[in-house]
């Protein structure tokens, strides 16, 4: 079977994601440090209680199935998101916390494979092998981002779909809401992001 060009590029792509999820599903129930506060902060918030004190956040933790192991020291992972972060994460925080960091580790990996092949559907075709190479590079890379549950890595692949979304007459509508939700999920690198385009 012979391949095209532009399948091969995808390829390599969906072979980096791949190794994308492999190198962070091995890892994602053993440290998920910046998932931890923004879950437990979002879990609070729904139950009623201060997303603010660490006194209420380690029971809510507690109570949605987290283990004392998987507790980050509050001391370094002070919970310093806004309330939209809390309020994006809200369907996550109806979950127990196994589940929930599972679905966020494949959310986010989806979102950031989808964002790769979403640069390198829009890169001009003399340049589609650097795009393949340095795309590639960073699905391979970025594992521990999934692994830690880096809210960021949920707004960069938003801004970059959103980006993605502009060129296509009809999901320009898509854009503006996902710039919106990657605002709203971790403001400065979303914000950041946005500001870049």
């Amino acid at each position: 079977m012979k391949f095209t060009k532009p399948d091969l590029y995808l390829l390599v792509v969906f072979i980096a994601s791949l190794v994308l999820f492999a190198v962070g599903g091995a890892r994602v129930f053993h440290a998920s440090n910046d998932f931890v506060p923004v879950y437990t902060g979002a879990r609070c918030l729904l139950h009623g209680c201060n997303p603010y004190d660490t006194s209420q956040l380690e029971p809510e933790f507690f109570q949605a199935g987290g283990r004392p192991s998987d507790l980050p020291s509050w001391q370094i992972d002070v919970p310093v998101y806004p309330p939209s972060t809390f309020l994006v994460l809200s369907p996550l925080a109806l979950l127990r916390f196994p589940a929930a960091r599972l679905v966020w580790f494949l959310l986010n990996g989806f979102l950031f494979a989808s964002g790769a092949g979403l640069i390198l559907s829009i890169c001009p075709p003399p340049h589609r092998w650097l795009a393949t190479i340095l795309v590639s590079f960073f699905l391979v890379t970025a594992g521990i981002l999934l692994v830690l549950g880096q809210p960021a890595v949920f707004a960069i692949s938003l801004v970059v779909i959103g980006a993605a979304c502009f060129s296509v007459a009809a999901l320009s509508l898509l854009a503006p809401f996902c710039f919106c939700l990657a605002s709203r999920s971790s403001p400065r690198s979303g914000a950041s992001s946005c500001s870049t385009l």
